[in-house]
């Protein structure tokens, strides 16, 4: 079987499918696919998609693709990004955002790469700022100025991008909303997992995150 591994839809109402067989898209009428053999993608494993402003991004276990939409069956690709031709932190991609800067964000298992224009700037744990755990799974993917990085057994933790480029944040201290199968929203301080594999963020900013054990909401600064 072949695994669907990330969703996405444009701003022209095209939704982009990822999965283990590489890259598929339908505008409510026609299918294409692009994959590794044809397309030259980074890999066929695309574990998560970003489209802005003509642009999509994909994110897969061998590094980043881009490509130009200039139609849904003609997109005009990139060589790939990895390690070797460019700063990337670690070639496997495990989520990516765009902020409201248009800056981008590769969430990786060795820490986090940050792109605005043209500058590169990786962050880990054995960086100046504050990273809980090296290997990072989700980032909140609505384009908000802070972002929120769910990490393998090291919660969340917080960074913004502002004038003066990225600047850490300590991780969330303050009780959680935590939301189980068959119970009731209940307090409880912490998470319900400290492996947190979905960030979103609702439009009244309050950020959501889904680990192990359940779904918890931030309900404090």
């Amino acid at each position: 079987s072949d695994s669907l591994r990330s969703l996405e839809i444009g701003s022209d109402n095209i939704l982009w499918i990822g999965s283990d067989s590489g890259l598929t898209g339908y505008n409510g009428s026609a299918w294409i696919s692009y994959n590794n053999a044809v397309n030259n993608l980074a890999s066929d494993k695309v574990s998560s998609i970003q489209v802005s402003s003509g642009t999509i991004l994909l994110g897969t276990n061998n590094g980043i693709s881009s490509g130009q939409i200039n139609a849904i069956d003609n997109i005009t690709w990139e060589t790939p990004y990895r390690t070797d031709n460019s700063e990337l932190i670690n070639n496997r991609i495990n989520s990516i955002n765009v902020d409201s800067l248009g800056t981008y964000w590769f969430c990786t298992d060795s820490g986090v790469t940050v792109i605005a224009d043209t500058s590169w700037e990786s962050l880990s744990t054995s960086s100046n700022f504050f990273l809980s755990k090296n290997i990072v799974l989700s980032i909140n993917q609505q384009s908000t100025r802070m972002q929120y990085l769910g990490t393998e057994n090291g919660g969340v933790s917080r960074f913004y991008y502002g004038v003066d480029g990225v600047t850490g944040a300590s991780p969330i201290q303050k009780q959680w909303t935590a939301i189980e199968p068959d119970s009731l929203a209940r307090i409880q301080p912490g998470l319900l997992s400290d492996t947190v594999k979905a960030t979103m963020v609702a439009n009244n900013g309050d950020p959501w995150f889904g680990t192990q054990h359940g779904v918890s909401t931030h309900i404090g600064p």
